[in-house]
């Protein structure tokens, strides 16, 4: 399970909460991408229980998921 939360340059708080990371990477690769921009706010990521330290944007998330 995977699960973080970003916050949008408009100032809102969103979850996100995946059980696999096909899941996300299915998301990343469509045309219509609905995850965060790269430059959003992350507040933390969640990886099978385990918190993920020095996370700062989506970027961070994307990089620790093998996305960019």
């Amino acid at each position: 399970m995977i699960y973080f939360e970003t916050i949008n340059c408009d100032g809102n708080k969103r979850i996100w909460d995946f059980d696999t990371l096909q899941e996300i990477k299915d998301n990343w690769w469509s045309d219509d991408c609905t995850l965060p921009m790269l430059d959003d706010e992350a507040i933390c990521l969640n990886i099978n229980g385990k918190n993920i330290e020095g996370i700062e944007t989506f970027e961070d998330i994307a990089f620790q998921l093998g996305l960019a």
